[in-house]
């Protein structure tokens, strides 16, 4: 007895059996048929049929009974079918094929509720005619319900037709119940269609797994990002532990929709399932912990207190034995938990203090915008008399609202004001730390809550590029400060202005791509980003003025908030330009050529760019071929990928008599990391700038000729092999020919960026003659290292005589390097300590040619 799927209608049930009876009338007699089998093919018994109202489907009427279809619980495959992709699970065997009528009934059935099923437009369409009609030879219900999904009528995508494959492989009780899901619905987003597909491959291996999260409340309506994730995760933990992932499926809180911070909690919890006491049970309880609190602050308190529980679960269990924290978590305490997280972390000190004594003060102000915020400063000691955090604060969150023109992205604003005292916490400055901010008090400078706390306020709103953010944030403290009187905008533009700080970078094009090779020490604040931000933010103000700002960063702060993506380069150019008045756009390109640099200010230039401007669009080079490219406009990139071999030296050379050493930088394999740059073993010629390399392992590298500001032209880039032999000295510390004392050493400098390295060791007080003899090399240069390859060595004053006359007046630490000497050089040395020593030559002005170094020991 057919057995009827909800929604299919009475009139179309009907329909579909006079279509039937109509087929069965015109089909030869089954000699093999029972008399007494219906004239519908029968329902296999592992599959009972539900009551259908008003009634079964009408039999067919003619005294020859149909043909019976041998009951089946696997699908029957025509032999004409291909196999199925090698993704999906092996099919069950197929049973013995049904007989042409039953065939033709089905194809009756389906063709009546399928358009495209008599005529498929394509391979795949034929391919899942056949796969309904199994599926409803096997069982009708399946068989209707599949043929029924709007997503099979309106006609298939690739991914649909493939999905059948895996309703064919899966049991039929499960894929059943699963047609009948809101997942079989239209399948508007791939994201449905994934899960549906997932959930039938996890049926054939768990289907108790299968089967739970198959009727869980996430799948009651269209899949969201963050239910597929938790699908995801609670596959994956169910896949090792069943019972894992049923404890977490059917939690409260999982069963009535997850938000991020929960996704969060669910992504924590596997780590802790096993571990020593509770601590599962415990996440498991956090939910409905901070349930009670108000606003963004349980939010807040959830994330700090998963962080603990995962990463930091020995001073999460101090906390816990705390009196205020057990006898319920009250807001002011959650306020300290949410700071406690990240001093765990940061400064065991620091989280030490706090623990021990804490102050908390707290204000609520109603924003025109948001509505209530609620403000809440934690310090480890009090405020000194006249400072008020929460007035400063205050001040940071309205004039953001009112600059930016759009809620305030949280209710819970938490700061936490680190007083260092006579201790080193190991913090330093102001950071933004998503539940919370913090920053040190400068006892020294009373105005240090004006400069600090409106700018990591700011970090709340603007994100993506280290320069944009910063820069923003600068301007949004320069905000503040200006509707407080203090400042004035254009006041601070001027000031901004006479900063010559960051003055050695062209713009931030320049420093983006000039800062990866510079070595700076990580105490040490790099404020450049925030400096050239800044300076183009103010910039930008003077000419588009503060409405067309505001609404330039309003986009950009909704492009990040509303698709969760970064907010790239290209996007803060569009977003500046298409807030600039038409008169004044190409007075905007000019300004963001000058302070910004890159191809975005040429969107319709004639040119066409010949070499990708990224490692991932390099063009190949072969060795030795010279290539030719276009530096078309300031700031132009263009880069090129190579094979090299360990060990196997090259001579990078560029015709282009103007670019100097920058313009050429090397990257090992990825792209990202920097081999050299900035002119680090790069030396300009008279062609343009050289470099020789030597490749410390196999793999694609990537060559970078980037025009910083100069002007725009044509180069060849060439890229040769010189072999091993070619360079008969090495040009590392590692790779340092010693010195045979008393033996005059042959050399050849046979690139401008060739350097050769010698060593010898010295006893304290040893005296020793250098001796630099030119061949055919017109000018070089020398150093001299310590044994740390690093300081220089020095020479005592008495000895300089000898090198004043060729190299001009020479400090007593021998800064050789400063100076180019020609046909030789002579000078007596004291070794100042005992050590290994290190002797450089190279060329000069592009010279290259034969010399020999002699180095004499003289005794004490």
């Amino acid at each position: 007895m057919l057995r009827l799927i909800q929604g299919f209608g009475f009139a179309s049930l009907a329909g579909l059996a006079i279509v039937a009876a109509a087929v069965m009338a015109g089909c030869q007699q089954d000699p093999a048929a029972s008399p007494s089998a219906p004239s519908a093919p029968v329902q296999p018994a592992a599959t009972p049929a539900p009551t259908v109202a008003p009634g079964p489907m009408p039999v067919q009427s003619t005294p020859t009974p149909a043909p019976t279809v041998a009951p089946s619980p696997t699908p029957v495959q025509p032999a004409a079918t291909p196999a199925p992709a090698p993704t999906l699970p092996p099919a069950p065997t197929s049973t013995p094929p049904a007989t042409p009528a039953a065939e033709e009934v089905a194809a009756a059935l389906l063709s009546s509720v399928i358009p495209w099923f008599n005529s498929p437009p394509d391979a795949a369409h034929r391919r899942a005619a056949e796969l309904l009609t199994a599926l409803w030879l096997r069982d009708t219900g399946i068989g209707y319900a599949a043929a029924l999904a709007s997503w099979v009528a309106d006609g298939l995508t690739a991914d649909e037709a493939e999905t059948l494959e895996f309703l064919e492989a899966a049991e039929p009780e499960f894929a059943e119940m699963l047609l009948q899901s809101p997942l079989a619905g239209d399948m508007p987003d791939s994201l449905d269609l994934m899960a549906f597909r997932m959930l039938l491959g996890v049926s054939l291996e768990r289907p108790e797994l299968a089967a739970l999260l198959a009727t869980h409340p996430l799948t009651e309506e269209g899949v969201t990002p963050d239910e597929f994730q938790v699908l995801e995760l609670l596959i994956d933990y169910g896949s090792g532990d069943l019972e894992l992932a049923r404890r977490l499926a059917t939690a409260e809180w999982v069963m009535d929709g997850v938000d991020p911070s929960e996704l969060r909690l669910l992504g924590a919890a596997a780590s802790t399932a096993g571990a020593p006491g509770e601590p599962l049970d415990f996440l498991l309880s956090l939910p409905q912990l901070v349930a009670h609190l108000p606003g963004d602050l349980g939010r807040h308190a959830l994330r700090a207190l998963t962080d603990l529980a995962v990463y930091d679960p020995d001073y999460l269990a101090r906390i816990t034995s705390l009196p205020w924290f057990t006898d319920g978590l009250g807001e002011s305490e959650a306020v300290v938990v949410v700071t406690l997280e990240r001093a765990a972390a940061d400064s065991p000190e620091l989280f030490d203090d706090l623990l021990t004594a804490h102050y908390v003060q707290t204000k609520t102000v109603a924003l025109p915008i948001t509505g209530q915020v609620r403000l809440w400063a934690v310090q480890n000691a009090p405020s000194p008399p006249g400072e008020d955090l929460l007035q400063t604060m205050e001040d940071g969150v309205r004039y953001l609202e009112e600059l930016i023109k759009e809620p305030f992205p949280t209710n819970d604003v938490v700061l936490l004001a680190v007083d260092p005292g006579n201790k080193s916490y190991g913090v330093s400055g102001g950071e933004y730390l998503n539940t919370h901010i913090r920053v040190i008090r400068v006892r020294s400078d009373p105005q240090w809550p004006a400069v600090a706390i409106p700018h990591e306020l700011g970090h709340y709103i603007f994100k993506g590029q280290r320069w944009y953010s910063e820069g923003a944030c600068q301007l949004g403290q320069a905000y503040v400060n200006h509707r407080n009187g203090i400042q004035t905008l254009e006041e601070r533009r001027a000031e901004l202005a006479l900063d010559t700080t960051c003055s050695h970078y062209e713009n931030i094009r320049h420093y983006n791509y000039i800062s990866e090779f510079e070595e700076t020490d990580t105490l040490t604040v790099d404020i450049c980003p925030y400096n050239l931000g800044e300076n183009f933010m103010l910039s930008a103000l003077q000419l588009m003025g503060l409405e067309n700002l505001s609404a330039a960063l309003r986009e950009l702060y909704l492009l990040h908030r509303d698709t969760d993506q970064p907010v790239t380069e290209e996007a803060i150019y569009n977003a500046f330009l298409n807030n600039v008045s038409d008169e004044k756009k190409e007075e905007f390109r000019s300004l963001y050529r000058r302070l910004h640099g890159g191809p975005f200010v040429f969107p319709d230039a004639a040119f066409d760019d010949d070499h990708g401007d990224e490692a991932r669009d390099a063009t190949p080079v072969g060795e030795g071929s010279p290539v030719t490219g276009a530096l078309d406009y300031a700031f132009d990139f263009d880069y090129f990928s190579f094979q090299a071999q360990k060990g196997l030296k090259y001579r990078i050379a560029v015709q282009y008599p103007s670019l100097p050493p920058s313009a050429i930088a090397l990257y090992a394999p990825g792209g990202t990391s920097p081999e050299f740059g900035l002119g680090d073993s790069v030396s300009a010629t008279p062609t343009g700038p050289e470099a020789l390399w030597t490749a410390p392992a196999d793999g694609e590298y990537y060559v970078a000729m980037r025009n910083f500001g100069n002007r725009a032209g044509i180069y060849t880039l060439t890229l040769s092999p010189v072999g091993d032999a070619a360079d008969d000295h090495g040009d590392a510390l590692t790779t340092a020919t010693a010195v045979v004392l008393g033996y005059p050493i042959p050399g050849v400098v046979d690139s401008s960026a060739d350097f050769d390295y010698f060593w010898f060791r010295a006893e304290q007080g040893q005296k020793f003659q250098v001796d630099v003899q030119a061949e055919t090399l017109d000018a070089f240069r020398v150093e001299f290292y310590h044994s740390d390859g690093v300081t220089l060595a020095e020479m005592r004053p008495e000895d300089l005589a000898a090198l004043e006359s060729g190299g001009g007046e020479i400090d007593p630490v021998v800064d050789l390097v400063q100076a180019t000497w020609s046909r030789g050089l002579s000078f007596p040395w004291v070794a100042p300590g005992a050590g290994d020593y290190y002797f450089i030559v190279s060329g000069a002005n592009g010279s290259v040619g034969a010399y020999t170094l002699t180095i004499t020991p003289l005794g004490r």
